[in-house]
Parts: structure tokens; C-alpha cells; sequence
């Protein structure tokens, strides 16, 4: 590989990582009071929200949240998760080998950066086919070889549901399967499902705690 071609793939990274890093600071800021404002709360994303991890943790749920009722806030319950840029991040996917797997990462089980995203995720209820192999770390870089265009990073933000799901359980505010359930029942538009998950995986980026 020519010093002109790695120079532009580490620009052409370098500059993605950037964007994301902007993403989520934009995210971030997202407060209770600003999810019905971002029209994220439309009825079919309240139907996915009905059901609550143990009491303890109602405080790390979108209801939770929004609500605002101090009666029920845990002092001793730390909310948790992290945003797609996390799940990304050399440093959590480790080393990647010669034959393109990453043996070192540090994503929860059963998943690795090698599982096939439409194992989980429904190619054919219209809200993205990234093609029968494509793996959640094609997915998420949205690597060239998949010729992804217009996804609005769905698939993206939906595995950073996932892995904030199977990595920090009932303090991340949603139950297992919520994820699947809800890319595979969603009756709203692509970019609403990438926006919502985007929220999700953003609410607690001040205080995460390391993966």
C-alpha cells in the first residue's frame, strides 16, 4: 500500500471518528423534557417502551426519566451505557487478526464484532437490508464492501442498543430482546429508529462507567 493511500485512510477515519465524536456531544445533551420535543415519543415508540426493569432501576428508563419522580430515584443505582462510538473504539474491539476477527474484544456475549447483523435484525420489514452476511462490525463501520447508502446509520445505533442491553442489563433501562423487538416491529421511518437509538445510547455519557 502506497504512503498516499494510508495517508487517506487515516484521514478519511480520523474524520469519521470526528463526525461521531460530534454525534454523540449533540446526544448527549438530550434531557427527559426533550425526547417528546424531538417527536421520539410517537405511539409506536411508547408501545416499545412498556416494559420496566425491577423498581431499584425504574430511574435508568426512558419512564424513569421522564417522569422526574424523586420518590422513586435509587441513590446507589448507577445508570450505565454507552454510545456507538464506544463499541467501535480500537480499544474495546482489540486487535484485529489476518483473518479479519478480533479474538481480544471486549463486547458483551454472545455477540463479537464477526456476528451477522441480520441474524438479529429483520432484512425484509423495510427498514434496511445491509445483506445476508454482513457482519455487525461491516455494519457499523459501514465498510465499502456492503454499498451502503441512505441507512441514516441505523443498523449502527441498533447494534450500540444491543451491546448496551446484553452489557449493563436493567441499568441501561431496557430488558433483552428490546432491541430486536422493536427494529423488527417498528412502524415509524428509518431515520426516526436511528434517532431514537441514537438518544438511548446517549443518555448517560457524562457518567459511564468503563466497559
Amino acid at each position: 500500500m502506497s504512503d498516499d493511500i494510508r495517508e487517506s485512510q487515516n484521514m478519511s477515519e480520523s474524520e469519521e471518528k470526528t463526525n461521531l465524536v460530534n454525534e454523540d456531544k449533540q446526544a448527549a445533551n438530550v434531557s427527559r423534557r426533550k425526547f417528546a420535543k424531538l417527536g421520539l415519543l410517537t405511539a409506536p415508540v411508547i408501545m416499545t417502551l412498556n416494559s420496566r426493569p425491577v423498581l431499584g432501576a425504574y430511574q435508568c428508563t426512558v419512564s424513569g426519566q421522564m417522569s422526574g419522580n424523586l420518590s422513586n430515584f435509587d441513590s446507589t443505582v448507577q445508570c450505565a451505557g454507552n454510545s456507538e462510538l464506544v463499541w467501535m473504539d480500537a480499544s474495546v474491539l482489540g486487535p484485529q487478526g489476518s483473518d479479519g476477527t478480533f479474538l481480544a474484544h471486549s463486547w458483551p456475549a454472545p455477540f463479537t464484532p464477526q456476528s451477522i447483523f441480520h441474524n438479529y435484525f429483520s432484512r425484509f420489514n423495510g427498514i434496511f437490508d445491509y445483506g445476508e452476511t454482513a457482519t455487525f462490525y461491516q455494519v457499523m463501520k459501514r465498510k465499502q464492501e456492503l454499498g451502503i447508502t441512505g441507512d441514516n446509520k441505523v443498523g449502527r445505533k441498533a447494534i450500540g442498543t444491543l451491546l448496551n442491553i446484553h452489557q449493563y442489563g436493567e441499568y441501561f433501562g431496557l430488558p433483552v430482546g428490546w432491541a430486536e423487538n422493536t427494529w423488527n416491529t417498528w412502524a415509524g421511518t428509518r431515520r426516526e429508529l436511528a434517532d431514537f437509538c441514537k438518544v438511548l445510547n446517549a443518555r448517560f455519557l457524562n457518567t459511564p462507567p468503563p466497559i
